[in-house]
């Protein structure tokens, strides 16, 4: 018997809870500081997340949306999505700052943000790929290679498909000079995207 006899019905409950009704002025508001500071470069899915980036807004979380789509697609570590979408609003700060101290120490708390997610959601979950993909992104900005590569391996554990992760450890290699190697990952990536 699986060890998850619980998710359907948990899933269930928390989609029947009852929320309390946003005012069309808040959903209102919460749609108009998406569109203004994150629709270009987060995931939609954020929008309907617990909280926005800035922190000050709450999304769109108590609605159909939220607690009918999503809730079904991302299982109940749903309600800890926020926090991917902080990390993601990190890295985005963290790739446009000059500053060079503060863009590594974005890309840490974007590590964190997503370490955050990954110690609440279930080896199978089915954003594990992605999350491990981002943070082996941002474990490499930070200067530490050899956690970036375990962090894209990892992704391709979870995910043998995920063709980011053989494109980022074929760079590694590469840039390591070890260019078989960087062909070996190429070549994995295309049996699974032969047109690519």
């Amino acid at each position: 018997m699986s060890n998850k006899w619980w998710l359907p019905g948990m899933i269930a409950l928390l989609a029947a809870a009852p929320c309390a009704a946003q005012s069309s002025a808040q959903i209102e508001e919460i749609h108009r500081v998406w569109e203004s500071k994150y629709a270009d470069h987060l995931p939609e899915f954020c929008l309907y997340t617990q909280q926005l980036p800035d922190h000050k807004t709450w999304g769109d979380y108590k609605g159909p949306i939220s607690q009918g789509k999503y809730l079904r697609m991302y299982g109940i570590a749903w309600q800890h999505m926020h926090h991917y979408c902080y990390g993601l609003e990190d890295m985005y700060t963290a790739s446009r700052t000059p500053d060079e101290a503060m863009s590594k120490h974005l890309y840490g708390q974007a590590i964190i943000e997503i370490d955050y997610v990954l110690e609440r959601s279930d080896p199978d979950y089915i954003l594990r790929a992605e999350l491990l993909f981002k943070k082996g992104v941002c474990q490499m900005m930070i200067g530490d290679p050899l956690s970036a590569v375990e962090s894209y391996s990892g992704a391709l554990l979870a995910q043998p498909d995920y063709i980011p992760a053989y494109v980022a450890l074929s760079a590694y290699f590469e840039s390591a000079g070890d260019l078989s190697e960087a062909e070996a990952m190429l070549t994995r990536g295309l049996t699974y995207a032969p047109d690519s």
